[in-house]
């Protein structure tokens, strides 16, 4: 539905483009001024008007996406198409979205991790220490794989939400790193001596 969007829009824009094109008078004459005037104004409208179709196509494709690695997909499309202010404006504020998305996801691994790291729900065939680890780990790796969709984004600029989505992953991934790290000298020590190489 997206697709056909565009190209309808597409083929919206080359029949304003067509339609200046194929005007039957000379555009530079000083006499036909008011010609020209109308005319262009009528593709200035129209453009105008297709500019509002695409920010709604773009904010209506967000509307389904559900997924940071979907939402980075769309960012990267429409960023391209994005050559006038009120689209980079949307593309913008979607992208703001997506570090918010990311954010949000961040701060429910945190509150997961800070409210079951003394007893994880580890699976009955796991090791405790080494279940622990994994429990851990799958949060890490879960992080870890948005984070570097992210930082692949060349695209995306700078903001505010940026910045404050990289500080919560750098604190969260660092508590998930020394939790891994803890639990597997917590292990190493509870190897009895005679065991030990």
């Amino acid at each position: 539905e997206i697709a056909k969007s565009l190209v309808d829009i597409q083929k919206s824009f080359e029949k304003q483009v067509n339609m200046l094109r194929n005007l039957k008078y000379n555009i530079l004459d000083v006499k036909s001024g008011t010609l020209w005037h109308g005319d262009f104004g009528v593709y200035k409208n129209g453009t105008k008007d297709l500019e509002v179709m695409m920010t709604n196509v773009i904010s209506s494709a967000f509307e389904i996406q559900s997924t940071i690695e979907s939402g980075v997909e769309l960012l990267e499309a429409f960023s391209f198409l994005a050559k006038r202010e009120q689209i980079r404006r949307t593309v913008q504020r979607k992208t703001v979205e997506i570090y918010v998305l990311f954010n949000a996801e961040l701060n429910h691994i945190k509150k997961v991790f800070g409210d079951q790291k003394k007893e994880p729900p580890i699976q009955k065939f796991h090791p405790p220490f080494a279940g622990r680890a994994i429990w851990a780990s799958n949060f890490r790796n879960r992080i870890e794989a948005n984070q570097r969709l992210l930082e692949l984004c060349y695209f995306l600029s700078e903001s505010k939400e940026k910045e404050e989505t990289n500080a919560t992953y750098k604190g969260l991934h660092s508590a998930l790193e020394h939790y891994i790290l803890t639990t597997y000298n917590e292990w190493k020590d509870s190897v009895p001596d005679s065991l030990a190489p």
